[in-house]
């Protein structure tokens, strides 16, 4: 019994460290979600916000499948809560107040253990965790098929409904009220209203505050002059970015060599424009397109040759 009991107390200790870790990425989401929603100069055309969203979503995913999951090699909060409603009868009400060290703690404990006893008074009662494993599992379904198909597996069955980001957090809400609860019933230690929430020992805004790229990687990338000689040569086409432009302006002369077998054949409509563009992982959008056709039409026919006609961009 008193074995059982400790392994316990080892669970929801990990339980708890793995949950506070997923509390605390919550709060770095919503952070940078203000972060990026208030400020317009960060409103521009990039892979980095799908990035971090995806990131996000499956990271969340699959701490909540950690806490769903079976196996018998796991730790997790539905084999604690599987547990004791098995065996309630090693969770005694002199085992919770032995935890305290002090008369007016025992008192404590024991009045606090009221609300977990049976009809007896004497062990836990197994319908509170029986209710609580059985929220868990509710609230658990989506998360875990999403993080069973699209995160850690891919799966040939196709994910109609996956979870929202609200259901994903409201997920880690859940699960963070229940290891604080087993956490004071195992342990009898209590966290500040509940929460698991870490107190940060730096600020993390000072990363934010600091130029990402250094300065010998800027004036690699950009030489003096360059980002001028760019913008003077910036094209009038509707749709075409300022970041979309560069990346084709960049790479015209592999775009010319891409295009050359076909033009080869005739084939100069917009259909293998476009396709060469997908290819080479430039944008190609109808302002893309066109602005690659009006770049060939000013080389004139002999464009094709690539190697005779590189034009320095």
């Amino acid at each position: 019994m008193k074995s059982r009991l400790a392994k316990w107390q080892r669970w929801i200790k990990r339980i708890v460290d793995d949950v506070s870790v997923s509390v605390s990425d919550r709060r770095t989401w919503d952070e940078m979600r203000l972060l990026w929603r208030s400020n317009p100069a960060l409103d521009v055309e990039s892979e980095i916000p799908g990035w971090i969203a995806r990131m996000h979503a499956g990271s969340v995913a699959l701490s909540i499948r950690r806490q769903v999951d079976s196996n018998a090699d796991s730790v997790s909060l539905q084999r604690l809560l599987s547990e004791l409603v098995a065996t309630p009868g090693i969770l005694t009400r002199a085992w919770r107040v032995s935890l305290a060290d002090q008369h007016f703690l025992r008192r404590m404990a024991s009045d606090d253990f009221d609300k977990w006893v049976d009809p007896t008074g004497s062990h836990l009662d197994p319908r509170i965790p029986a209710r609580d494993l059985k929220r868990l599992e509710v609230m658990a379904k989506r998360a875990r098929a999403f993080a069973n198909r699209r995160v850690a597996h891919a799966s040939k069955k196709k994910l109609t409904d996956p979870p929202t980001y609200g259901e994903l957090h409201r997920g880690v809400t859940l699960i963070e009220g229940l290891a604080t609860k087993y956490y004071t019933l195992l342990t009898g230690g209590a966290y500040v209203d509940d929460s698991l929430l870490p107190t940060r020992q730096f600020n993390y805004e000072t990363l934010l505050r600091r130029p990402w790229q250094p300065p010998h990687w800027q004036r690699k990338r950009w030489p003096r002059g360059r980002v001028e000689r760019h913008a003077e040569h910036w094209p009038h086409v509707d749709g075409l970015g300022w970041g979309d432009y560069l990346r084709l302006a960049r790479r015209r002369h592999e775009i010319r060599l891409a295009l050359s077998e076909v033009v080869r054949y005739g084939e100069t409509g917009e259909s293998p424009i476009r396709g060469v563009l997908a290819d080479l992982g430039l944008p190609s959008s109808d302002a893309a397109v066109q602005y690659v056709r009006d770049h060939l039409a000013s080389l004139g026919s002999s464009w094709s040759d690539g190697r005779r006609r590189r034009t320095p961009t």
